[in-house]
């Protein structure tokens, strides 16, 4: 018995597959501590720069010495904390809105075929619609009244004056 019990482990043994060493020449990759903090680095040196040279628009980019400068003088005065807490109360009540939502009509077109009828198709209309896209149309929707009002002498600013032509 105990016989015949080797001869099947060294017959499995046999079949078994066995490690082969990896034999190609192509991309082998090798992960580096420190390729991404000093890629990180370089991103940063060059804003820099390119905020310090005048390349950029501060408005639209602004160095980050001054992004830090900024940040600091926000915490000392301690308006950061109280503008970091609207923001975290306003990302957060968002999150719960559209997670409820989205649960309801999830359960909604899981449920019922009149729901999955109409929910399929705003679903299937928006689905090829690439999402970055879909930013822009939704920015103005989710800010506050006054930041979305726009009066009538901020847009004729920089028109001209049809008097004068």
């Amino acid at each position: 018995m105990l016989d015949r019990a080797s001869q099947q482990n060294t017959q499995q043994d046999e079949a078994s597959p066995r490690p082969v060493a990896f034999r190609g020449a192509g991309f082998a990759p090798s992960a580096g501590r420190s390729s991404g903090w000093i890629a990180l680095a370089l991103v940063i040196a060059f804003w820099q720069l390119a905020g310090s040279a005048g390349w950029v628009n501060p408005l639209f980019l602004p160095a980050p010495s001054a992004i830090v400068v900024a940040i600091y003088k926000l915490a000392m005065s301690g308006a950061l904390w109280q503008h970091l807490s609207w923001s975290i109360l306003r990302i957060g009540s968002g999150w719960i809105l559209g997670t409820v939502a989205g649960v309801i009509v999830g359960f909604a077109i899981g449920l019922s075929t009149l729901a999955r009828g109409v929910g399929i198709t705003f679903i299937s209309a928006l689905f090829p619609i690439p999402k970055p896209t879909m930013t822009p149309a939704m920015v103005p929707s989710t800010q506050p009244k006054p930041m979305r009002t726009i009066d009538a002498d901020t847009c004729c600013q920089s028109a001209p004056d049809s008097a004068s032509l």
